[in-house]
């Protein structure tokens, strides 16, 4: 028996055994040629019919994916050996370019992997589902230094990973404000911003803070050099100004000196001073301080000390009188005490002759010393008895111990004994004998010339010889 296909793509006979080939139909004739025995037999037809095999398709799943992962292979294959189409349902999603798939968003695609089939195999397909996470993004948020104020605008310099745009906000807008990606400095005082990236289809938001402090501005004071004063100057305007415009003030640093009320320096005494011009600054200006160094020098004071008129041996004390114009006292002084002697403002009188009287003011904290005012005084001799009356008698004259002095007048009187040179004369005894009638002990005086002084009527004088025994 022998058997034969009429279509070998179909199927192909060996002996008794049928190799299918492919997908189709077939007759399978079977024959018997005969031998020389038997005759021919009539071949017998049978129609094979093969139908297309089912193919099956091997796709693995796919893993939850995040926005911005690098392309991946899709691992899909058919038993068949028949290559596959791959298509994603969702190409904003995620694309494919034979079995490399790129992520384009974020969201959910469908993956089909098809074949369309042949003339041996039927059509076949497999889906699966790939979930594409939004991504996480980073704010780059540039530290914010210090600042002061008074600073300048800046610009806030923040980046979002995913690049898209940066909006920020101030926690503190009294103390800064911010206009877009700019900071306006209000304050001083401490400041949050925040820079956010609200997110987007592919991006989850993010958000970045910085604090920063807006310190208080520093600030200077102009302060207008001050003249050298004097003690007894008028009061000073003085004038500073801080570089913050807040008004200054100013102090003294020894009020025993000088004064400031108003910005006018009063001058109290003579004397080195610190003078400092002080602001104390505010919310926003830190305080601030400028000093000079003040010398008030000491008043010059001058003596008014008019000339003297001439004095006589007998004129016994006066009064001098100066005047300096600090108001100070003046002193005096003698070049001569045997011819005058000085105590106080009272000169006495002690001879005849010139002498030289200096009035002297040294000055003080606040005066100099005065230029020393010299005046001559002039002291005359008196040398010559004044007789108003003849009834007044002097005798002995001149004597050897006693003299006699007979006054006109019975009325009390005193006497002062006085030699050449005006100096009076203690060792002499005075007896009033009756009245108007005195006796002078004249032993204890050397040999010379004498008065006898009338204290009770001055310039009356007797003039009395004292001679040796």
């Amino acid at each position: 028996m022998t058997f034969e296909s009429s279509d070998l793509t179909v199927a192909t006979v060996s002996g008794n055994v049928i190799e299918i080939v492919g997908a189709g139909t077939t007759i399978i004739t079977a024959s018997q040629a005969g031998d020389v025995n038997f005759n021919p037999a009539s071949p017998v037809q049978r129609l094979l019919t093969v139908e297309k095999a089912n193919q099956q398709i091997l796709f693995d799943a796919i893993s939850e994916k995040t926005f911005g992962e690098s392309d991946f292979l899709l691992n899909a294959a058919s038993d068949s050996g028949l290559p596959l189409a791959l298509e994603s349902s969702n190409p904003a999603v995620a694309t494919v370019s034979g079995n490399q798939v790129t992520i384009v968003g974020a969201g959910v695609t469908t993956f089909t992997a098809a074949q369309p089939g042949n003339s041996n195999y039927k059509s076949a397909s497999v889906q699966r589902t790939l979930t594409v996470k939004k991504a996480e993004q980073q704010i780059q948020f540039e530290k914010i230094g210090s600042k002061s104020f008074g600073d300048a605008q800046f610009k806030l310099n923040a980046i979002a990973t995913s690049g898209l745009h940066i909006d920020y906000s101030t926690a503190n807008p009294a103390v800064a404000k911010v206009t877009g990606n700019e900071v306006e400095i209000l304050k001083a005082g401490s400041v949050t911003i925040t820079a956010t990236q609200a997110g987007n289809a592919n991006y989850n938001p993010a958000i970045a803070t910085q604090d920063f402090i807006i310190n208080k501005a520093t600030q200077e004071i102009s302060f207008s050099s001050i003249q050298t004063l004097t003690y007894g100057d008028a009061p000073l305007k003085i004038h500073a100004a801080a570089s913050s415009g807040l008004p200054v003030s100013f102090i003294s640093n020894d009020v025993s000196i000088a004064t400031v009320s108003d910005n006018q320096i009063t001058i109290l005494g003579a004397g080195d001073l610190t003078l400092i011009a002080q602001q104390d600054g505010n919310e926003n200006y830190s305080e601030a301080q400028s000093s000079q160094q003040i010398v008030i020098r000491k008043a010059s004071q001058t003596i008014t000390f008019n000339a003297l008129e001439s004095k006589n041996t007998m004129d016994r004390e006066f009064v001098l009188e100066a005047h300096a114009t600090s108001g100070l006292g003046v002193t005096f002084e003698s070049d001569n005490s045997n011819i005058i002697s000085i105590s106080g403002t009272t000169a006495t009188i002690k001879g005849p002759g010139t002498v030289t009287i200096r009035a002297v003011q040294e000055g003080n904290q606040n005066y100099l010393r005065a230029e020393p005012v010299l005046r001559e005084q002039v002291v005359q001799l008196v040398s010559s008895v004044i007789e108003r009356e003849t009834r007044t008698t002097l005798y002995p004259n001149p004597t050897d111990a006693f003299v006699t002095l007979q006054l006109e007048t019975a009325d009390e009187r005193t006497f002062s004994i006085v030699d050449v040179s005006g100096r009076k004369c203690s060792n002499v005894t005075i007896r009033e004998m009756n009245s108007g009638k005195y006796e002078f002990d004249l032993r204890e005086l050397s040999p010379g010339m004498y008065y006898i002084v009338v204290n009770e009527l001055p310039g009356r004088l007797f003039r009395v010889v004292r001679r040796l025994r």
